[in-house]
């Protein structure tokens, strides 16, 4: 999918190098898994390349990605965010790498933060 392979060779990158040290610890991609309707079509759209839907309908995937970021303290996080508030207002480069690469409109930027997670796993047989 070309978001990762774009993510991972330059857009993350650009963005260590723009906020530096309050980049987060890790930041995860998770891609949607999509299905082209017509494979032969040049439609890139997701319309035609339609989420793997187990629960839900596809038209409630409107994105192809979302990241998790984690910061050891929730001030580390107010850091990174300043700093990256601040590239945004000043930083040419990183302006218009991010209108070639992400919807920035504000229905696309969604943010929200949870708690540690909570993880089960099946007992060892």
């Amino acid at each position: 999918m070309p978001y990762t392979i774009t993510a991972s060779l330059w857009h993350i990158p650009l963005l260590m190098k723009k906020v530096g040290t309050p980049f987060p610890l890790p930041h995860t991609r998770h891609c949607v898994t999509r299905t082209p309707a017509q494979p032969a079509s040049s439609d890139n759209s997701n319309a035609n390349y339609q989420a793997t839907v187990y629960g839900g309908t596809v038209e409630d995937f409107d994105y192809d990605a979302y990241s998790e970021m984690v910061f050891k303290r929730f001030e580390k996080f107010g850091a990174f965010a300043a700093k990256l508030a601040e590239v945004e207002a000043t930083d040419e480069e990183w302006n218009q790498d991010m209108a070639n690469y992400l919807d920035v409109s504000e229905k696309a930027r969604r943010i929200v933060v949870v708690e540690e997670p909570v993880v089960s796993h099946r007992p060892e047989a």
